[in-house]
């Protein structure tokens, strides 16, 4: 969107897609996007945008829960002050949506909106990564899907596949070319079993964080045919390269672990769907240092979680009445110490 807006004045030094920044904000803002896609005929999954606690009221009356929660906007100032990054949680009661509505939402800024869980595993997600050139045409197409995620069901892809799929690669097109879309273009689906349909879940109207999954024989990704278009060279041909994979191997051993403690996945499933792999993220074995780089980051990020954690369940359990026994008992079964007790 920074560079949509100021593209007359960057473009005295850069070259980039041009493309109006009206619609660069409505395919980044979901409400305008659920709309856009609506008007164009394209699946998407039911939605709401409440303005109001007593709009979320009413929706409960008519909602299937489980739901997800989600901004409508990133990175708005605004943007739920009360807490530091946007968790998208998985909602599965009237109160529990309350709850989550009141925490993110900022009444002067509505930017909350509530969607339709479509269920199934997270190999119902599929993603599509081209790039359209200067007159709109789609140069290169790429579909996959995606094996395991990071955060767990509802992150980015740690593990994906190139698999054909005609009808999200048809839907696509036909959806940016009745917009007259021009550029990269990261755009994600889920399949919804109840009525087999793909239904569009994101555009993002930038270079996808996975598009490396996406490289054909030749050596061609979403990245390499801008450039060419943008230097005025012909765009290489390319074609799907069905069964390459990629994966981003420090956060997928957590996104393992995740699944195995619910017992969604065993260490042989977990061995065995790491075979084949094309192309890793950090790891070459002429250059370690990234990997290592990566791992420590992460280390570092999950202490500064934790530490959080525990800050935020003293203040919690602190402002509870205290009794003798008094315990907060979690979703499975375990239990929370006294705020005295916390070490």
């Amino acid at each position: 969107m920074f560079v949509a807006n100021h593209a007359p004045t960057l473009s005295q030094w850069y070259i980039f897609p041009e493309r109006g920044s009206e619609l660069v904000r409505r395919l980044c803002d979901k409400r305008e996007m659920y709309h856009l896609a609506r008007t164009c005929d394209v699946a998407t999954p039911e939605t709401a945008f409440p303005t109001s606690r007593s709009e979320v009221i009413e929706f409960c009356r008519v909602a299937q829960f489980p739901v997800l929660v989600k901004p409508i906007l990133h990175r708005v100032p605004a943007f739920h002050p009360k807490i530091k990054r946007w968790l998208m949680p998985l909602v599965n009661s009237r109160e529990e949506l309350l709850a989550h509505y009141d925490a993110f939402e900022t009444p002067s800024s509505p930017n909350v909106m509530l969607q339709e869980y479509i269920p199934g595993s997270d190999e119902m997600t599929w993603t599509f990564n081209g790039y359209f050139d200067r007159n709109g045409g789609c140069r290169v197409a790429f579909t996959g899907r995606k094996l395991r995620n990071f955060p767990a069901y509802f992150g980015q892809a740690s593990l994906a596949a190139c698999v054909d799929n005609e009808i999200v690669r048809k839907t696509t097109i036909e959806f940016m070319t009745a917009i007259g879309y021009k550029g990269p273009l990261d755009i994600g689906y889920r399949y919804d079993a109840r009525d087999g349909r793909y239904k569009l879940n994101d555009v993002n109207p930038r270079v996808g964080a996975m598009f490396r999954l996406f490289v054909s024989a030749n050596g061609v990704d979403v990245v390499r045919a801008m450039y060419q278009d943008l230097t005025g060279q012909a765009v290489e041909p390319s074609s799907n390269p069905h069964g390459r994979m990629w994966i981003v191997e420090d956060v997928d051993v957590l996104s393992a672990l995740r699944y195995w403690r619910d017992g969604r996945l065993t260490a042989a499933q977990w061995l065995r769907s790491l075979r084949g792999i094309n192309e890793h993220t950090f790891l070459a074995w002429d250059d370690p240092l990234p990997l290592v780089a990566a791992c420590l980051m992460d280390a570092r990020r999950a202490l500064s979680d934790r530490k959080g954690r525990r800050t935020r369940l003293r203040e919690s359990v602190a402002a509870l009445p205290t009794t003798a026994d008094s315990r907060i008992v979690r979703r499975d079964h375990t239990t929370v110490p006294r705020a005295g007790e916390i070490q």
